[in-house]
């Protein structure tokens, strides 16, 4: 059996957080530790009745002795040994992460400042093809004003488009008669 089977079985006896939701992370509290080590205790040889039993009654698992060093104080010399070796692997392992994770940011560093140069492009061509599209629009706009001007007023075989006044016809320019004068 594992300590999930063991946190599931035993739930009553241990806090909420010792079996969360699907996806949340399990965490013991230092009593769900001290439940788990009674029924690491006696699981092999104890039915789980009796085990609630137990913990029903107040009962819990005990850990052994921690001295200031942080070993246990029942190792002997070897294990001390061997457990001084593996915490100098460790310190070696995690300097070469250390290492690797400070050259790996030696090489973010510019790839950031390429970014921030590339982000800086982008903003400058945004404005600029708006700036286009709105030249577009107008142009649009103003081919569609004077392609309406030549549907309402079409040239003559004879004539060109012109932007400027039409020019006055003769019988607009001959003056208008005196008054007195004929009639």
């Amino acid at each position: 059996m594992t300590v999930r089977n063991w946190a599931v079985k035993f739930a009553d006896h241990l806090s909420d957080d010792a079996n969360p939701p699907k996806g949340d992370t399990r965490a013991f509290t230092l009593e769900d530790a001290q439940v788990l080590s009674l029924v690491a205790q006696f699981i092999k040889h104890k039915s789980p009745e009796e085990i609630h039993a137990r913990l029903r009654n107040g009962e819990v698992g005990t850990f052994p002795l921690i001295t200031s060093a942080g070993l246990d104080t029942r190792d002997s010399p070897g294990s001390i040994q061997l457990l001084e070796q593996k915490v100098e692997e460790l310190q070696m392992a995690l300097n070469l992460v250390i290492k690797e994770r400070d050259d790996l940011r030696t090489q973010l560093d510019p790839t950031q400042e390429s970014v921030i140069k590339l982000n800086t492009q982008v903003a400058v061509l945004t404005e600029m093809l708006a700036a286009e599209r709105q030249r577009a629009e107008d142009a649009y706009a103003r081919g569609i004003r004077e392609g309406m001007v030549l549907i309402t007023h079409p040239p003559t075989p004879n004539s060109r488009p012109s932007t400027e006044d039409p020019k006055p016809t003769a019988d607009a320019a001959a003056p208008a008669p005196a008054e007195g004068q004929g009639g």
